[in-house]
């Protein structure tokens, strides 16, 4: 009775009356008081100064890096100290989060973004109030692309100690057979990756990450290599024409051997081995915005790349392992699982939890979105990536799950969640729940299967330490689903009609009759 109570109390929700919100009041008035403020462990973050006690924000061009990153929270720091009594700072913190909102459009519509004001109360004097930061702590996930995918599923090898093997991503193609013929120079229909130029040029501009030695070294110029793409549309062969050094070569490379086949060349009515070449420049400088990207034709790879940040596993990361701990009688369930991009160190926890209690669950679907499948090519209830194993031996549950990291990493925003759970379904007719781990940051695409899911469910929301996805609240209502967010438990939703407020963890959502809307808390002062 004791574990249920500690999370009831945590998480109550209430039923409260609407309350009409003046625009002017969607930056935060709440204020946090901390003596040294640090960003969150485990958090990547950039951060966007403003001079002490005046609005403006100083090198507003460091938010191409956040380009194609999720915002998950933003702080604005300053300090308590003032130069006069009459002096208002509630004016000037309002000003500085209107620049942030002309910089970043739409920032104050998105409810997924956690804003708050952050008072530094250490310093008692005008000078050491000036060696003090102000301005703005932008914290963001990092994107998937083929390279940093690697990277993620290499840190939860690592982390579970799996073998060598599985560290990094398995190369689409292997190389062919030694009696194979030589590469040709010409043929009647080119090699092609994707649907025309664009798509690899695309491609590679997102997969090629400049070197961190280069980087440190001011290395920059033009690399030239060539490479065969074989009869399976398999990359081989791969030469190095001229050289740049200091790891760029290794990272062309390393882009053009993990990426998904290519249509192979075609001559005299067969597949053929053919050469193929390629120049890339490397240009330090801040990341490409969207309208500045290069032609199809072009490589063009920019020095500043998205910090990727050694990411252990904190105890905000163990929610999976605690919420299943606290699970009473768990014995036959099925497990969908989100194993897109960000999805790193839960999954890794999930796998550590899983080795020591394999028993409790018989059926597990890990699920990637598609398997780099294209976006536009995404049907509901057939976008696949789903990886399944029926029974309890850990290391083909690890050998699933990495199988399905290593063939995609997910895409467009929208995700295959409920086609995940209706496979789980379906295969284990006899398992008692489904346990469903989802990112709170992504929502599923595929809302109309949601009638089709009888068995109960329990989800596990990942990444909800700031906001709660009112979205994923709104289905979770329509399975009658069981809620776990960090720090406890969601109780199950009351009777709503529309127009009532449901306030949880602090959070208030209204309800219109069909949907969760999150709306903006009352002012708590200045």
């Amino acid at each position: 009775m004791k574990a249920l109570f500690l999370p009831l109390l945590l998480f109550f929700g209430v039923l409260i009356p609407l309350r009409s919100q003046n625009p002017a009041d969607a930056a935060p008035r709440s204020i946090v008081q901390f003596k040294e403020p640090r960003p969150a462990p485990g958090e990547r973050t950039v951060l966007l100064s403003c001079p002490y006690a005046e609005p403006q924000i100083l090198d507003p061009s460091v938010l191409d890096e956040l380009r194609r990153s999720t915002l998950i929270r933003i702080d604005l720091l300053y300090t308590r100290f003032r130069r006069s009594e009459d002096f208002d700072q509630y004016a000037l913190n309002t000003q500085r989060w209107k620049n942030l909102e002309k910089l970043l459009p739409g920032l104050f519509d998105n409810k997924l973004i956690y804003l708050q004001n952050t008072e530094q109360t250490g310093a008692e004097d005008l000078e050491t109030a000036e060696t003090y930061f102000h301005g703005f702590c932008v914290y963001y996930r990092i994107p998937s692309d083929p390279k940093t995918r690697a990277e993620e599923i290499k840190k939860v090898a690592e982390y579970v100690g799996t073998d060598d093997s599985l560290k990094s991503e398995s190369k689409r193609v292997r190389n062919l057979t030694t009696y194979d013929s030589d590469p040709l120079e010409h043929y009647d229909v080119a090699p092609r990756f994707g649907n025309n130029e664009c798509d690899l040029a695309r491609y590679l501009n997102l997969g090629i990450k400049y070197p961190k030695e280069a980087i440190e070294k001011k290395v920059r110029g033009v690399s030239e290599v060539s490479y065969v793409v074989n009869r399976a549309g398999g990359i081989q062969d791969f030469k190095i024409k001229r050289a740049l050094g200091h790891g760029c070569e290794e990272a062309i490379k390393d882009a053009l051997e993990h990426m998904p086949v290519w249509e192979p060349a075609v001559y005299k009515g067969r597949k053929v081995n053919v050469y193929q070449e390629l120049r890339v420049h490397f240009s330090l400088g801040l990341p490409l915005k969207p309208d500045e990207m290069p032609g199809c034709g072009e490589i063009n790879i920019r020095g500043v790349a998205l910090n990727l940040d050694e990411w252990q596993l904190h105890e905000k990361h163990k929610i999976v392992s605690k919420t299943l701990n606290n699970q009473q009688n768990l014995q036959h369930a099925a497990l969908a699982f989100d194993v897109t991009g960000s999805m790193g160190p839960y999954i890794a926890d999930m796998l550590t939890y899983i080795k020591t209690n394999s028993k409790k669950i018989d059926f597990y679907a890990f699920f990637n979105d598609g398997d780099r499948k294209a976006d536009f090519d995404k049907e509901i209830g057939n976008t696949l990536g789903i990886y399944t194993y029926y029974g309890n031996t850990y290391d083909s549950i690890e050998t699933t799950a990495f199988k399905a990291l290593q063939a995609g990493y997910g895409g467009d925003l929208p995700e295959n969640d409920l086609e995940a759970l209706l496979a789980a379904q379906t295969a284990c007719p006899d398992c008692s729940k489904l346990i469903w781990i989802a990112d709170n940051y992504a929502v599923p695409r595929d809302l109309a299967l949601a009638e089709k899911i009888t068995k109960p469910v329990l989800l596990i929301l990942c990444g909800a330490d700031y906001r709660i996805n009112p979205r994923l609240l709104t289905l979770a209502k329509r399975l009658n689903a069981q809620v776990a967010v960090s720090g406890g438990f969601i109780p199950r939703f009351p009777d709503l009609k529309n127009g009532d407020l449901f306030k949880v963890r602090g959070e208030t959502f209204l309800w219109n009759g069909t949907s969760f809307e999150a709306v903006p808390n009352p002012p708590a002062g200045q």
